[in-house]
């Protein structure tokens, strides 16, 4: 893919939803502010509108040739000159993705629009999206399929609900836009799965292939039967045998083998793909049935773009050959264990999954053509620390219990910023023996409370995530109320502009947290970065503030988890050893 082309000004047409301009818009940037024009091939590689302005920047914009009583509507990112108000700055806030500049009538209807990409200085955001938002689909996938009781879950190919259609396109499409998906195809294509068929044949006796035991069986016994030619030398051999009357059957059934791509684990690869691409045809339709917005005419075109991809797949030969399905084979070995045929297996049973699934936090990433990373870098942390405390924890209930809730329109994960929810279990025994409750909470909110329980002695507070750990048999209530609880806390800091170290904002904030609230023995930064840096009051003590590098691409996880074992193991000795339990 070839670099964004950097340019200094660039106009802009106004068009109506029929494409007819309107007026233009004229942008000016600078060294400070570049404008970056993408290729066609680029914008739709990546689903970005070709004309590309930075975060936080200024640009200089001017507007012409507007027909009586059309203006350019106000919004508060566009600062006017008093002396001319076609002319004016563009300054952008920390909006990340689609930005519309629109048109008004008289009456204040939207008339026609212009639409940009805001992007951040770090092109780099691009891959953490792409990351993070197939991570997130991935592992959603995995926790559907160990939700009991499916036969209750209704699986649909449909669009549904326009409002609920942005995040339910970027989950499908983080599986059947990625690159695993399409090199899975390119492996099937090229070593596909073949089956070896027997055909059986009627063909003229003249025409018979090499005899065998079977020929001289049909020979003797197979009909209708033709005399022999009077002239044929075997003629006189039957007759010196004493038969007077000898005959051959007119045909033999001839027995072939040869190999065959018609299989069944091929007609459902081309199932799955002809799926694909009338899902992406039926949303395009729904979207364009009405009036759609910029938003949603950016999501047609990134529709419009996958379906075509995936159509050149449908119309490779391989697939032109291959009959319709007739039967699901999802039992089949080979689409369980065959290279490709499993990662599309896979694919499918989280397309179905996804088509009926409404995420409730899909707006604040991806709502009105936002591409919000730093909500997504929170988002992408809650699944990654569920990971890893999954391998320390056996939790009460499953957590695909308490993430997904079920209704007559679906499946709802329940992820959200603000909405605060918890799992709560039991340190496994090959980590601490099992004497430790532990507390996984996101959103957890410490009340201001002045007198010796838990929350916080100054003012309410609330990190992403908190982990509290307390000695069995006591119940967290009790633990807490004692003084046997301790809690870790850990906030997601994805910064666009600074993503190689930690700043010093967020390491005072995680001293407000390790000294506000109760209880509290750490409190930690998860950010990109390249340097994990812990800040302990002794030596010997887990006890402290600090961050952990957390890339989107990269490593990181692996230390948090070590961190919490050692946290673990130090409390376990700690209340076993030294604070016994009254039971």
């Amino acid at each position: 893919m070839t670099e964004p082309m950097l340019v200094q000004a660039v106009t802009l047409d106004f068009r109506t939803r029929g494409g007819q301009v309107l007026g233009t818009l004229q942008l000016a940037g600078s060294e400070r502010a570049p404008i970056r024009w993408l290729s066609e091939e680029e914008s739709l590689a990546y689903g970005e509108e070709r004309c590309q302005l930075l975060e936080g920047r200024p640009y200089e914009f001017q507007v012409a040739g507007f027909p009586n009583g059309y203006r350019l509507r106000d919004t508060p990112l566009l600062n006017r000159s008093r002396l001319q108000p076609n002319r004016g700055q563009l300054v952008l806030g920390n909006h990340i993705g689609l930005l519309a500049i629109e048109v008004e009538d008289a009456e204040g209807q939207m008339a026609a629009a212009i639409r940009v990409e805001v992007c951040t200085v770090k092109i780099s955001y691009r891959e953490d999206y792409r990351v993070m938002l197939e991570e997130i689909a991935d592992r959603c996938g995995d926790l559907l399929l160990d939700i009991r009781a499916p036969m209750q879950i209704r699986l649909q190919t449909d669009p549904q609900a326009p409002a609920t259609l942005p995040q339910r396109f970027a989950f499908i499409r983080a599986w059947i836009g990625s690159g695993e998906f399409y090199t899975a195809v390119q492996r099937i294509l090229a070593h596909p799965h073949r089956q070896l068929v027997t055909e059986q044949r009627e063909a003229d006796i003249r025409r018979t292939r090499k005899p065998d035991a079977r020929t001289a069986r049909q020979l003797a016994s197979k009909y209708p039967r033709v005399p022999f030619p009077e002239e044929h030398p075997l003629a006189q051999t039957f007759r010196a045998q004493g038969v007077t009357a000898p005959t051959l059957p007119r045909q033999l059934t001839n027995t072939r083998h040869r190999e065959t791509l018609d299989t069944k684990e091929n007609r459902f690869i081309k199932h799955t793909l002809t799926v694909y691409n009338d899902f992406l045809r039926r949303l395009e339709q729904l979207l364009l049935a009405n009036r759609p917005s910029p938003s949603e005419q950016r999501l047609v075109r990134e529709a419009t773009h996958l379906r075509q991809k995936i159509g050149s797949l449908l119309a490779r030969p391989f697939f032109q050959d291959i009959p319709a399905l007739d039967l699901m084979p999802l039992g089949s070995p080979v689409l369980q264990r065959k290279a490709g045929y499993r990662e599309l297996l896979r694919a499918w049973i989280r397309f179905q999954l996804a088509a009926c699934l409404v995420w409730e936090g899909g707006e604040d990433v991806f709502g009105a053509g936002k591409r919000d990373v730093p909500k997504l870098y929170e988002y992408w942390l809650f699944f990654r620390l569920l990971e890893t405390v999954g391998r320390l924890v056996d939790w009460e209930r499953p957590p695909e219990e308490t993430l997904f809730e079920r209704d007559e329109q679906g499946l709802h994960l329940r992820l959200r910023s603000g909405l605060a929810f918890k799992l709560i279990g039991k340190g496994k025994s090959s980590v601490v023996g099992g004497r430790l409750g532990v507390r996984l909470s996101y959103n957890r909110t410490f009340a201001s409370r002045q007198d010796e329980g838990g929350g916080t002695w100054t003012r309410e507070l609330r990190p992403d995530y908190t982990l509290s750990f307390w000695p069995l048999p006591l119940m967290e209530e009790e633990a807490e109320r004692t003084g046997r609880i301790a809690h870790y806390h850990f906030d997601a800091k994805y910064r666009l502009d600074h993503l190689d170290n930690y700043q010093r904002d967020d390491l005072l904030k995680m001293h407000a947290y390790r000294d506000a609230i109760r209880q509290t023995e750490g409190a930690y930064v998860l950010y990109p970065g390249e340097r994990t840096v812990l800040f302990q009051e002794q030596e010997d003590s887990l006890s402290g503030v600090g961050a952990f590098a957390m890339r989107p691409n990269g490593q990181g996880m692996g230390e948090v988890e070590s961190f919490l074992r050692d946290v673990m193991a130090e409390l376990a000795q700690r209340w076993g050893g030294h604070e016994q339990v009254e039971v």
